[in-house]
């Protein structure tokens, strides 16, 4: 359940919580193997794609870094991360990052982490951070905070700070540079240019992956999603 798309001073408001903008996503990715028309995607969401409604959820969609494009529109890695994951966990960690794609949303979660305040708490928060008089941020309150609760259980364990998430990032990372890795497609030693990344050669084919089950496990997807998109393409 959504409301209209709209602004709080300078921060935009989507118009539906990130929880059914992530349902959208998850149907372009395993419907439509990440790529889907604007007439499809209407049709899927029983929306006129001339309508105010479908524009706000389309904008709304692109808000939270789940799809790009205009004419066609296509699942971004976050989307398709989101839908190919194996590990509840690493899902809804992604989950959270699409929330946190809206500024406003990284502001509130920066002073309330995934912990849904009070009404009282929270409006003065938001005021302080919008600089809009009391009674606007009033009319928004309910609004945003149902849009928090939505998502807070998508937060934990996510780090408020920029600088804590950049360390997350790079200690997830895995194995340090110039460690040698071995494989059945070929024994190699990753280079520091390659920022950690395991290079896996056959042949022609080269892919470059994190030490990391979890990437492999959505390498695998992502390769089965464009299988099915070349196939399609080819029966063309």
């Amino acid at each position: 359940m959504g409301g209209a798309l709209g602004t709080i001073g300078d921060y935009t408001i989507p118009y539906v919580e990130v929880s059914e903008a992530i349902g959208t996503a998850l149907t372009i990715v395993n419907r439509y193997a990440g790529t889907i028309s604007v007439d499809s995607l209407a049709s899927e969401l029983k929306l006129e794609k001339t309508g105010g409604g479908f524009r706000m959820k389309v904008t709304s969609l692109k808000g939270y870094g789940l799809v790009e494009g205009r004419g066609k529109l296509q699942s971004t890695d976050l989307a398709n991360k989101i839908a190919l994951t194996k590990d509840e966990i690493v899902a809804n960690r992604h989950k959270g990052f699409a929330f946190l794609n809206y500024p406003l949303f990284k502001q509130i979660f920066n002073r309330f982490g995934d912990k849904v305040p009070d009404e009282e708490a929270f409006t003065n928060t938001l005021q302080d951070i919008t600089k809009v008089n009391r009674i606007e941020v009033s009319k928004v309150v309910p609004r945003i905070l149902r849009y928090f609760a939505d998502a807070s259980p998508y937060l934990k364990g996510i780090p408020r700070s920029d600088s804590e998430q950049t360390q997350i990032s790079k200690e997830a990372s895995g194995k340090g540079q110039g460690e040698t890795t071995v494989s059945q497609l070929m024994v190699h030693t990753p280079q520091k240019a390659l920022g950690g990344l395991d290079e896996i050669i056959m042949g022609d084919v080269r892919i470059y992956l994190k030490p990391e089950l979890e990437d492999v496990a959505t390498a695998k997807g992502l390769l089965a999603v464009y299988e099915k998109k070349l196939k399609k393409k080819l029966a063309e």
